[in-house]
């Protein structure tokens, strides 16, 4: 009830009260709610293995990176170290999105035993706004994992590879095919993968066996509970030299298409 005067006029002091109590709580309802943290998130590992025994630099890109604390390693029971040397932003290529390619980047110095008897780690990035999901890094025993060598865009420029043995490679553009040559027995089953997709890689895969003729014998683009990389499996009926070809199904190319190839040939 408002107090009136005895003339029966509405006290202005008492309406000057009212106003401010009104306007400081609109104030508060409009009031923006604080911002939610955001987490960081590893999108790719760059190389997307490492050698047991090796030493090298891992380039993590990613979203909300730079302010990281420390990276842990899961599933290493000690064997494999890590130690942030470098953050920062990073471009992200023309036509990608950023979502799935990351603007930020960290680069760890990292160290795996020799004696490390593990296939895949699990990295993860803790800031003070949270902690990443874990991110695979595949681990091969030393020897196992050579590199891409290039020209090896054809059947004259294959590259050797032998069965039980990974190629890190990479597609660098939207036309490069990388090519590999081998040697199998009649009878014998070649099982050949890709990993690439289920690390991050931005590579849609294709694996495709050509017989020493430059005929084509099998083809493969999504491997059966593989997402969308390549296993071709395929029992031969005559022995010779043999080519598989990696290529991108979706022509794009560029340092975020990386892989790696294992093959295995068994009687």
């Amino acid at each position: 009830m408002l107090n009136r005067t005895r003339s029966g006029a509405t006290c202005p002091v008492f309406l000057g009260l009212m106003f401010t109590a009104v306007s400081a709580t609109g104030a508060d309802e409009t009031k923006p709610a604080p911002a939610k943290p955001i987490p960081p998130r590893i999108v790719l590992l760059q190389p997307l293995a490492l050698e047991a025994g090796g030493t090298g630099s891992i380039t993590m890109r990613g979203l909300n990176l730079t302010n990281a604390t420390r990276v842990e390693i899961g599933g290493a029971d000690g064997a494999v170290s890590s130690e942030i040397k470098e953050r920062g932003g990073v471009a992200v290529p023309e036509g990608m999105d950023t979502n799935k390619v990351g603007d930020h980047r960290l680069v760890v110095s990292t160290r795996a035993r020799e004696s490390a008897d593990v296939s895949r780690i699990l990295f993860t990035v803790v800031t003070p706004d949270g902690i990443s999901s874990p991110h695979p890094l595949v681990v091969f025993p030393k020897g196992q994992l050579i590199a891409e060598i290039e020209p090896n865009n054809g059947f004259r420029q294959s590259q050797e590879i032998r069965s039980g043995q990974t190629v890190l490679g990479t597609i660098d553009s939207p036309t490069d095919v990388d090519v590999f040559t081998f040697r199998a027995e009649a009878g014998a089953t070649l099982r050949a993968e890709i990993q690439a997709d289920r690390l991050g890689s931005s590579l849609d895969s294709s694996l495709t066996l050509y017989s020493e003729l430059g005929q084509i014998v099998a083809v493969n683009d999504d491997g059966a509970g593989a997402g969308r990389d390549s296993i071709l499996t395929w029992k031969f009926k005559q022995g010779g030299r043999h080519f598989l070809a990696v290529s991108g199904v979706t022509e794009k190319g560029g340092p975020l298409h990386t892989y790696l190839l294992t093959v295995t040939i068994e009687r």
